[in-house]
């Protein structure tokens, strides 16, 4: 077993960043809409792994699509500051 990947969401729903198995990232996570907070999601699309973010986006704006992660938001955020 590896290292698992994981995906950052901003507080708005847009897919962030993904980093794939192994891969060493340790930007800070940004986002085009200018939003602050971010929450991650180990091994999203594994169904091995429980899924907080369905894989199917919910719309899209100017940014990009927008994904639900209303399953995401009771977990502590990854940047905790004002959005």
């Amino acid at each position: 077993m590896g290292a698992p990947g994981y995906a950052v969401f901003c507080s708005r729903g847009h897919l962030c960043k993904s980093v794939g198995h192994h891969e060493i990232d340790d930007r800070e996570p940004e986002c085009l809409c200018g939003s602050k907070k971010f929450w991650t999601q180990a091994e999203w699309g594994d169904d091995d792994y429980d899924q907080f973010v369905p894989s199917t986006s919910i719309g899209e704006d100017e940014y990009g699509p927008i994904w639900d992660i209303s399953g995401l938001m009771s977990k502590k955020p990854v940047e905790d500051s004002d959005d």
